[in-house]
């Protein structure tokens, strides 16, 4: 399943479209019939037909729609493995774990903070252009697996979301359960400890074992194959958790560090990386500009602040850096969006 992506998604949105006459596919080496006939697709396709559909819908909250019809139980052996896992909170540890083998975009953690747990979520690569739709349907899609788990819908659930607060908070609370906050680095939610510790509805043990080692299966493929999207997400991961720390600490791994976690030489990765047309240098640039634009239109960071956050020894060398990667200094961009606001 390497840099690819379920077809389930793409189909819902070809369909939408397709019943206003509208061809999500044109210009794509593939068909409807071809998409339905397989479990997945390549992820440069679905990227292209997620483009199409955001610059035709006039639908501001696509994301939460496309979520609520593709639940949890859409997902596979992912699915399947989660909710029939012993817990609620082992289930969502598993989504965590193992979901990089359905959706090649999306890195994901699960931590123990004080009385409850985390899950985080960050959309990598093309992903990060549809930010906000994006992470609704993933909220859904975590909502939905947590509501099915334990079979009651008032569940005292924390949200984080990594955007400013949309002009459309109904439609939060009446889809998500919980409290939400706003500007964080990616997608989180905290469950409490004592409802992570309930016995999950569907819990099955055979059918757990049965997909948890499909899930294995499916997550060493990824791993020992390295494409894009997999070590995106080793950097991204390294990198959101040094943008959340008050004096980072987290170093973003090199071509040496990331060979080194893979257990292959540098020189084979990078081989690797070439086959698939990228390089590591490549995949962090992506990254940084991402963050970097973001952080300067935001203004809540000083330029020193930012340049120090993503990595960059000084002030000079984050410049040079903005000028290679947006085309201009961070004084003036910073500027631009500010100007662009009055």
């Amino acid at each position: 399943m390497l840099n690819r992506t379920p077809t389930a998604y793409a189909l819902n949105l070809i369909e939408d479209a397709r019943q206003s006459g509208q061809n999500l596919l044109k210009g794509l080496n593939i068909t409807q019939m071809e998409l339905i006939a397989n479990q997945d697709m390549a992820f440069d396709d679905f990227s292209q037909v997620v483009d199409a559909y955001e610059s035709w819908t006039t639908d501001l909250n696509w994301g939460f729609h496309l979520g609520k019809k593709l639940g949890i139980t859409a997902h596979g052996a992912l699915g399947v493995c989660a909710l029939s896992a012993n817990t609620v909170g082992e289930g969502l540890e598993i989504l965590c774990k193992y979901i990089a083998t359905r959706s090649c975009s999306i890195n994901a953690e699960f931590t123990y903070a004080g009385s409850g747990m985390v899950a985080e979520f960050l959309h990598t690569g093309p992903m990060r252009k549809h930010l906000k739709a994006m992470t609704e349907n993933l909220a859904v899609v975590v909502s939905n697996f947590l509501v099915t788990a334990v079979g009651r819908s008032d569940l005292e659930l924390r949200w984080c979301f990594p955007y400013s607060v949309p002009q459309e908070m109904a439609l939060y609370h009446a889809e998500l359960p919980g409290t939400f906050t706003f500007d964080g680095p990616k997608l989180s939610v905290f469950i409490p400890l004592e409802l992570g510790k309930q016995i999950s509805l569907l819990r099955d043990k055979h059918l757990h074992q049965t997909t948890r080692t499909q899930c294995e299966e499916a997550l060493r493929e990824v791993q020992q194959n390295p494409d894009f999207a997999y070590v995106t997400n080793l950097v991204s991961s390294s990198l959101t958790k040094r943008l959340a720390e008050v004096e980072p600490t987290t170093t973003i791994p090199n071509t040496a560090d990331l060979a080194s976690y893979l257990r292959m030489s540098p020189r084979t990765l990078m081989r690797r990386l070439r086959r698939n047309g990228t390089s590591v240098r490549e995949i962090k640039d992506a990254l940084v500009r991402d963050y970097m634009l973001d952080m300067l239109n935001r203004g809540v960071y000083s330029i020193k602040d930012i340049a120090e956050k993503l990595g960059y020894e000084n002030p000079g060398n984050f410049t040079r850096a903005c000028k290679r990667l947006l085309g201009d200094t961070p004084f003036n961009i910073r500027k631009a969006n500010q100007s662009g606001r009055r």
